[in-house]
């Protein structure tokens, strides 16, 4: 008899966070995909706003592999990293490629909001004060989510346009899915041993914190009706209580030393870049979100 497979840390979090996970893998423009009603100037707005993503990303999964290469102790992380960091060239060629066959010029495109505050979240992620678990975590958040989204567009029973197929097959193929599995195993290892502020550091990239701000919980209605559920329908999500949360512009300023001091090295480095601009969360896992912006942060 088979033994059950060992559950980790990022299982325990991802039942714990069950509904946000499956929001972030089964976004309405992945949903439009699957079922064949996707507007093909969604698909285009994504195609832009995915490839300024990548050239952004690079930087930081290179950051991945000189910290795998100093501070993992395996030798076989560097490996998978470096095999990643390899991969995004040939993406980047795949983005100008498909650029050129839709008719997106992407010298012309412009990052959205979600988009600019993704890349100010990897920044802060890159600080050589965050944990190399806190770090895989990430790393196989942003791919793993990908690559199931893109997988659901191509399972049985499919609807999805044959000129949107070569996306889908990108990110959703077997190969890919091992290399997420091979990244989930570092993580998993790293966090095995993690402290308790890592552990809840490593946590918080998984989720979206939610906000006291009104204006935040306007959006998150907005964003709830835009996804076709009734405001009272619609699960609630209770944040994480052991974490802590990003507090709007006016609560930040007004926090004393002593509580700054006790926020995860990862939201010190998000709020000290994203203070200007009244940031109160970052949704990690998800990158389609720049798609939303027009209706939810109107």
């Amino acid at each position: 008899m088979e033994k059950p497979e060992k559950r980790g840390v990022i299982d325990t979090w991802l039942d714990k966070h069950h509904s946000l996970y499956t929001a972030a893998t089964r976004h309405d423009f992945v949903i439009s995909i699957l079922d064949g009603s996707v507007d093909l100037s969604s698909f285009k707005t994504w195609l832009g706003q995915d490839y300024l993503f990548v050239r952004e990303f690079a930087p930081f999964v290179a950051n991945v592999l000189i910290r795998a290469g100093k501070e993992s102790g395996e030798t076989s992380d560097m490996e998978v990293v470096l095999g990643g960091l390899a991969s995004l060239n040939d993406e980047i060629e795949w983005f100008k490629s498909e650029g050129s066959k839709w008719g997106v010029d992407f010298s012309t495109v412009v990052a959205q909001k979600a988009n600019k505050e993704y890349r100010r979240f990897l920044e802060g992620l890159m600080s050589s004060e965050v944990e190399y678990g806190v770090v895989m975590t990430a790393f196989w958040a942003i791919e793993a989510v990908y690559q199931e989204s893109f997988a659901h567009c191509l399972e049985n029973g499919n609807k999805t346009p044959g000129e949107l197929t070569g996306a889908c097959n990108r990110w959703g193929n077997d190969g890919f899915r091992q290399y997420c599995s091979s990244v989930k195993n570092i993580a998993e290892r790293c966090l095995e041993n993690a402290s308790g502020e890592a552990l809840v550091e490593a946590e918080d990239v998984l989720i979206d914190e939610s906000s006291t701000n009104g204006n935040r919980l306007t959006r998150e209605q907005k964003g709830k009706q835009k996804m076709g559920f009734p405001e009272e329908e619609k699960p609630s999500y209770q944040p994480n209580k052991s974490g802590p949360k990003f507090e709007s512009t006016q609560q930040r300023l007004s926090l004393g030393n002593e509580e700054k001091s006790r926020k995860s090295k990862v939201q010190k480095q998000c709020v000290t870049q994203a203070v200007a601009e009244d940031v109160n969360g970052v949704k990690l896992a998800n990158r389609f979100s720049a798609l939303d912006l027009e209706d939810v942060y109107d």
